[in-house]
């Protein structure tokens, strides 16, 4: 496909794909609450939120933001291309509300586009792809971890066998003749070209290991961070949790969120980690704590970088739309 064919979503439309997960989404919130309310007061909570403290979270969300655009520019490099950071974090801010609009951050297909001039898009969307296959490593590395600590072992198994799963096709790609023969079908070897620029970056890690290793480690340092984040939340809102409890349960929480149930994880996630750590733990938990912490998770992690990246998308977007108009005046 071509950069000019990519399409852009429209507000109403994504918002019409949308409606069933938005729908579902505010009814999980509002039972939460519901529920939480009746636990503890969340008004009282509230008040005794240590909101002096907010900056920091906020201040790791930023770093992270920021180690995405430097890991991406790392999977770029793998491949032989140059992309500046500065470029990688316009696309990724130009990028990010469009997210609250696609469902599985797909909007990040459209980073590519925006840094075209750097590498073929073929190239460049295999990049965010092995970006993200490498993110789902790392969760499935953190769900094994503290499955393992916590004895649910069901988990293990999931997480184990969709890691298993992940990199096993690509290793029939890479060191069968499968991909040569799916290549050679009547109806896909016009597109031998772009199969082999798609796949040519999984090939450069195959040849560079400790690049991969590297970009890895990468991986894993930003979803501690996320962990960190989750963990101050959860001191500022009364709800200091042991440090094993963060570090084995709220990276299953994040794998159940990643399920396409509520909009961008919301809901699920935070009922998944109140549910583990009720499961787990011997003792009474401030529900309305946790909750709360969650939530804000959410709010710093979504929402913050949507409304930081709206300048940027609104630039990408009025940029977009006069090179369309620009290619469209000969032909009319």
């Amino acid at each position: 496909m071509e950069p000019k064919d990519i399409p852009i979503p429209s507000l109403s439309a994504s918002l019409k794909k949308l409606w069933l997960p938005i729908l579902m989404t505010c009814v999980v919130l509002v039972g939460l609450f519901w529920w939480a309310s009746g636990q503890q007061s969340l008004t009282t909570m509230l008040q005794k939120a240590q909101w002096q403290w907010l900056w920091a979270p906020a201040l790791l969300v930023c770093f992270n933001m920021g180690l995405a655009a430097f890991r991406w520019a790392a999977i770029v490099k793998t491949a032989g291309y140059t992309m500046l950071w500065r470029e990688g974090m316009y696309a990724i801010l130009a990028t990010w509300p469009l997210a609250l609009l696609t469902p599985g951050r797909a909007s990040d297909l459209l980073r590519p586009y925006i840094v075209r001039h750097r590498f073929p898009m073929a190239e460049g969307m295999s990049s965010v792809v092995v970006e993200k296959m490498i993110d789902v490593q790392s969760l499935c590395i953190l769900v094994l971890v503290g499955s393992v600590w916590h004895g649910l072992w069901s988990w293990f198994a999931f997480a184990l066998v969709g890691l298993i799963c992940a990199w096993g096709g690509v290793a029939l790609l890479l060191y069968t003749s499968l991909l040569e023969w799916i290549k050679a079908r009547p109806y896909l070897n016009k597109f031998s070209k772009l199969f082999d620029q798609f796949f040519s970056i999984f090939e450069h890690f195959r040849a560079q290991p400790l690049r991969f290793v590297y970009v890895c480690s990468l991986s894993l340092l930003a979803w501690c961070v996320a962990l960190l984040i989750i963990w101050s939340l959860l001191h500022i809102f009364g709800a200091p949790l042991p440090v094993s409890h963060v570090v084995s349960l709220w990276p299953i929480a994040l794998f159940i969120g990643q399920l396409p149930i509520t909009f961008a994880g919301m809901g699920t996630r935070d009922a998944s980690f109140l549910a583990l750590i009720m499961l787990t733990s011997p003792q009474n938990v401030p529900q309305a704590g946790i909750l709360s912490a969650t939530f804000s998770y959410a709010l710093l992690t979504t929402w913050m970088p949507a409304v930081l990246g709206l300048p940027w998308s609104f630039r990408f977007l009025a940029t977009y739309r006069q090179q369309r108009q620009g290619k469209e005046e000969p032909n009319t």
